[in-house]
């Protein structure tokens, strides 16, 4: 419930944002049983926004990346499809103004490709650290097909609830929301509107689509 109403407050605190079509399409799929479906990896690009004065979305749809800024440089929220980095997120960052070579982490909400992808190429090129939840990293660790190498990033950070991230001015919280993958995460940190400061939240996976079965992990 609590990241249930930390979503709400990110739609109800930005008033500009929370008016366009983007939030009206996200409130649409989240909250009318039926609308909600599968993420693919032609879904539309959404035009990159400026959501607060320290956040940014870029990427599609439904496998949207987030840029946090802080004093310390950016932090990304997922990293898209791997091989769309050079289609979609980084010409999103350049349209925005934010510098690829000032991300200094990676935080992975889950271990699907379209979520972490890009973080391989980040992490190579501009030594961006990937952090995400230990159950996670061992899936993507695992040897492909045939017993090829994994193509994700190399294990920098283990992120766990209960210890938080700090990037320069900012700290941002982890909690573990299992169910659409075993160390599925959630991020609460600060946000700016002009003076004065917010508290959002996002979530990686599927855990509020409407019909969606309840999560054991989740009880309590």
């Amino acid at each position: 419930m609590r990241t249930c109403l930390a979503i709400i407050g990110l739609f109800i605190t930005a008033p500009a944002w929370a008016q366009s079509p983007t939030v009206a399409a996200a409130k649409d799929f989240y909250c009318t049983p039926g609308k909600a479906h599968a993420n693919a990896a032609d879904d539309p690009v959404l035009t990159p926004t400026k959501i607060f004065d320290n956040l940014y979305v870029i990427g599609r749809s439904t496998t949207a990346v987030y840029a946090l800024t802080t004093s310390d440089g950016i932090v990304l929220i997922d990293a898209g499809y791997p091989d769309q980095l050079e289609t979609v997120l980084l010409p999103g960052m350049k349209e925005l103004g934010l510098d690829p070579t000032r991300i200094r982490y990676i935080l992975v909400t889950h271990g699907h490709a379209d979520h972490f992808g890009g973080s391989t190429v980040l992490q190579q090129r501009y030594g961006a650290k990937v952090g995400m939840a230990a159950a996670d990293w061992e899936t993507v660790e695992r040897p492909g097909r045939g017993g090829a190498p994994s193509t994700g990033p190399k294990r920098d950070i283990v992120l766990a609830e209960g210890t938080p991230v700090k990037a320069g001015d900012t700290e941002i919280q982890v909690v573990a929301v299992p169910g659409h993958t075993p160390g599925s995460l959630g991020f609460i940190f600060p946000v700016r509107d002009g003076s004065t400061t917010h508290t959002a939240a996002l979530l990686g996976g599927a855990i509020l689509l409407p019909g969606r079965p309840d999560v054991p992990a989740l009880q309590g």
